[in-house]
Parts: C-alpha cells; sequence; structure tokens
C-alpha cells in the first residue's frame, strides 16, 4: 500500500508463497482442485474430440491453469489446432486439437487489447506474445482469472487480475 495506491503482488512474491508456503499453496489449489474433482460431463461435443482432449489430460491442465490463475492473476490454457494463429479461432475449421499448453501471466504478454468502448471484449487483450515471440490471438486460450479486480486496477495491470495473495506478505 502507497499513498492509498494499491500495488500489485510482483509475480515473484506470488511464487515465493505459491511454492513456498503450503497454506498459500492450499488457497491457490482448493477451487480448481474441487471443481476438477469429479469427470466433466460433455454435451454437444463428437465423441472423438472428447476422446482427444481427455487424452491431453484437460481436467488436470484445468486445474493447474486454475491454480496458476488464482495464484499469479492470471494464467491460460493454449488450444493448439491448424488454425492461424494471428486469427480469431474458428472452432468449424480448426480440426483436430494437436495441443493444449498451461501458461501463466509470467510468460503470457498481453500486447494489444480491445480498444472499442461499445464491444464486450473492451479492455481484454486481443492478442499475446508468448516466450519464443510468436502472437497468439486471445481466441486460441481459455483464460483463468485471479483475485476479482476492479476494471481500473486490472487496466493499471496490464489487463491481469490482481494474485489472490493480494496482502500476504512473502
Amino acid at each position: 500500500f502507497a499513498g492509498g495506491i494499491v500495488l500489485p503482488m510482483a509475480p515473484e512474491q506470488a511464487t515465493v508463497l505459491y511454492h513456498g508456503n503450503a497454506l498459500a499453496a492450499r488457497i491457490a489449489d482448493a477451487f480448481p482442485e474441487e471443481a476438477c474433482r469429479e469427470p466433466f460431463a460433455w454435451s454437444g461435443v463428437k465423441p472423438e474430440t472428447i476422446q482427444r482432449i481427455q487424452d491431453l489430460g484437460v481436467q488436470r491442465l484445468i486445474a493447474e491453469a486454475g491454480s496458476f490463475g488464482r495464484a499469479f492473476g492470471g494464467a491460460a490454457i493454449l488450444i493448439g489446432t491448424d488454425s492461424p494463429i494471428g486469427k480469431p479461432l474458428d472452432l468449424s475449421k480448426a480440426g483436430e486439437v494437436k495441443f493444449l499448453e498451461v501458461h501463466d501471466r509470467r510468460t503470457l504478454e498481453p500486447i494489444k487489447f480491445y480498444d472499442d468502448p461499445r464491444a464486450p471484449e473492451f479492455g481484454r487483450a486481443e492478442f499475446f506474445k508468448l516466450p519464443g515471440g510468436k502472437e497468439w490471438h486471445t481466441s486460441h486460450f481459455v483464460i483463468f482469472g485471479g483475485a476479482r479486480t476492479a476494471p481500473a486496477e486490472k487496466k493499471e495491470n496490464r489487463g491481469w487480475d490482481y494474485s489472490v495473495f493480494q496482502g500476504i506478505e512473502a
């Protein structure tokens, strides 16, 4: 807290808490683990698609991304398909899911934001850059948030939420 302004927790502090404090890790992990405890019920999805994403460990990856989102203020699962990465993902033309990859906000850099105030996506990232420099359209990701964060603070935090550890000293 500095002069009436709440500063977001540095990712390094969240890392120390998540990996070095069992109670903090439990705070981050409890909801995602509970949400993924039972097998998912699927509807409207082709059986071969369900089998493929189950083979890729989707339930474990959702729990992981949920935990990292809570701990670090944001995370995502990248959905790898044959679709062009710089264009919106069209699931009807995407073909088979090739891979699912978890990234937390430390490796997921928002580089362009939706700027039309009338659009439902206003203020959210439109493109992310991953290590290696590739720029991906946001529709290739399933985003997981952290602690509930007001829009003004999210804007100051490059679109990310606060960590659920905000206010805990590392």
